[in-house]
């Protein structure tokens, strides 16, 4: 402070008198290390016979740095002298200082927790969480909790002390923040499957599921609890263990909650929870519940339900369950603009399309005429499921004309432009079913200038891992040149380097598919040939004709070779 003093004096009189920056002189600072300053308290510590609670505190300040813990734990005496202020019969300063700086030296520091067992630290410490002061009983909490994180012998010890019976008494506390470290503490332990069957036990699980029953419940502690869940969760046992606690049941109850500023929270952990392949056909008791919900009148209720319900559907045998209800749903959609309600209805109508069957049944009640004006909403994940429901249809081959007749070419176009690669995709994939469908929706699609926009999707910038869009446009554009009438077309589009591009990944069909739909080109006229070859085909295709010798490949090779030979000129390299 008198260090500061006399800087801002100097500052102040360098103003008073307009002296240069230069011409003034800076003071020395003189303030220790952090390992100096803990070295020096060191000698306070050790001479001291019943350190003070000051000079405990100092000892947990210091070593909230690196260093400092260094410096403790590597004196000899410190650690001890700690581990024997922590006593009941103490007053209340000296063990929550005392716990404090133990638990900082053991933040991080696999050595210090070991010295700390060996001092006979880690009994003292769990005897600590019953204590009735709540300052005492938090940095016990934490200390506990940083040497629950440690080494199997540490933790093993902190097992033997019963710290997993205490640490659940002190999920009942009045104090918030010793609830979380409680909480805090169990996640630690988690990790042994030993404590994850006893926390799974009924008594254990009524323990926490209490703190979800009440709406004052404090965010950090229900966020802390959902962690416990996600580590309870790590291995199948637990996962089932959970499942069989009603774990899924109890937390959708606490949605219920008006007041409950974590809602949101469990929402997401619900979310994740359920969202996996193996579980859900656990759950497919909750599936008329979810769908029940899709009428409920808390809007947080209602669109958790429905999350989570759409989620379940990835699993056929759920969504076997649902589609019985699929008009409900259609209407559902007709008068919802609500995005959390609008997107998981799309998406179980669109995995409900499936066979042919299922699939007159669902545009006979009208889905088809709800997903094509989707396909131009603002929230992208709306058409991206759209696009997706609509090429879903075409597996009924007359639904195709169908489809164009009332979507049209534009939104298709605008979906290619999109700056979502979700979107682009699902537009592809639709593109992709389409020119299957006969000449004249293909015809249809060049007059609309649906080629061009493919291209722009091939010469586009994209993001590392989105290549696969360049890619499959570029086998639209392959189809597309089975048909003769195209070719100009294709050409005037600059298609012929997107099909070269088609060369690149090392998959056998991209490849064949490439090599046809280039000599499909090449063969339509002199000039074709020659557009396709200044596109740097030749090289690509010596290199490999030389490194792929896959019969399929060599074969299309052969096949392209036969056409664009003949138009090479004397003294280029012919493919051998």
């Amino acid at each position: 402070n008198r260090t500061e003093q006399n800087r801002t004096e100097q500052n102040r009189n360098s103003m008073d008198t307009e002296k240069s920056a230069s011409s003034t002189v800076a003071l020395k600072d003189d303030k220790p290390s952090p390992a100096e300053e803990a070295r020096s308290v060191v000698e306070f510590l050790l001479a001291a016979e019943s350190p003070s609670p000051s000079l405990l505190e100092s000892v947990g300040d210091l070593c909230r740095t690196d260093e400092p813990r260094d410096v403790f734990g590597d004196t000899e005496g410190v650690i001890t002298k700690l581990v024997s202020c922590l006593d009941t019969t103490h007053e209340p300063l000296v063990n929550k200082f005392a716990a404090r700086a133990l638990g900082n030296l053991c933040f991080n520091h696999d050595e210090n927790r070991t010295r700390v067992l060996a001092s006979g630290g880690i009994e003292k410490l769990v005897s600590l969480l019953a204590s009735d002061d709540g300052d005492v009983a938090c940095m016990a909490a934490g200390t506990v909790s940083n040497l629950s994180y440690a080494a199997d012998e540490v933790r093993a010890a902190v097992l033997a002390a019963s710290a997993v019976d205490r640490y659940l008494q002190l999920l009942a506390h009045e104090r918030p923040d010793v609830q979380q470290r409680a909480a805090h503490g169990l996640t630690n332990l988690a990790e042994d499957d030993s404590v994850r069957s006893q926390l799974s036990s009924p008594d254990s699980m009524s323990i926490l599921y209490k703190l979800f029953k009440s709406p004052q419940t404090e965010l950090a502690v229900v966020e802390q609890c959902l962690a416990l869940f996600e580590s309870m969760a790590e291995t199948e046992e637990g996962v089932q263990l959970l499942i069989q606690n009603k774990l899924v049941e109890e937390l959708m109850a606490h949605l219920e909650l008006k007041d409950s500023p974590s809602r949101k929270q469990v929402e997401q952990f619900l979310a994740e929870f359920t969202d996996e392949d193996d579980r859900r056909n656990s759950f497919q008791h909750l599936v008329p519940v979810f769908y029940a919900n899709r009428t409920h009148p808390d809007p947080v209720v209602q669109q958790a339900s429905l999350r989570l319900l759409s989620a379940l559907c990835l699993s056929d045998e759920n969504l076997e369950l649902i589609y019985p209800h699929h008009v409900e749903l259609i209407e559902m959609i007709k008068a919802q603009e609500e995005i959390r309600v609008l997107l998981p209805c799309v998406m179980i109508l669109g995995n409900m399309l499936g066979g042919a069957e299922r699939c007159t049944e669902l545009v006979a009640a009208g889905l088809l005429d709800v997903l094509i004006p989707l396909v131009g909403h603002e929230d992208a994940r709306i058409p991206h499921l759209a696009l997706g429901g609509i090429r879903n249809l075409c597996v009924v081959a007359e639904y195709k004309p169908i489809i164009v007749e009332k979507l049209g070419w534009k939104p298709i176009i605008a979906s290619l432009e999109n700056k979502n690669a979700h979107v682009i995709y699902a537009a592809i994939a639709l593109l992709k079913s389409l020119v299957l469908g006969g000449e004249d929706i293909c015809i249809g699609l060049m007059d609309a200038g649906v080629a061009n926009a493919l291209v722009d999707v091939c010469e586009r910038t994209l993001m590392e891992g989105q290549e696969r869009l360049r890619y499959e446009a570029a086998r639209v554009l392959g189809v597309l040149s089975q048909t003769k009438r195209f070719h100009d077309q294709l050409l005037n589009a600059r298609a012929v380097p997107c099909l070269v591009q088609l060369l690149e990944p090392n998959f056998v069909i991209t490849r064949v598919e490439a090599l046809a739909a280039l000599g499909n080109l090449a063969g339509s006229s002199p000039a074709a040939c020659e557009a396709v070859l200044e596109a740097g085909t030749q090289d690509k295709l010596n290199e490999l004709c030389k490194f792929d010798k896959r019969p399929e490949v060599q074969k299309a090779l052969q096949a392209i070779q036969s056409i664009i030979t003949p138009s090479v000129d004397e003294g280029e390299e012919v493919l051998e």
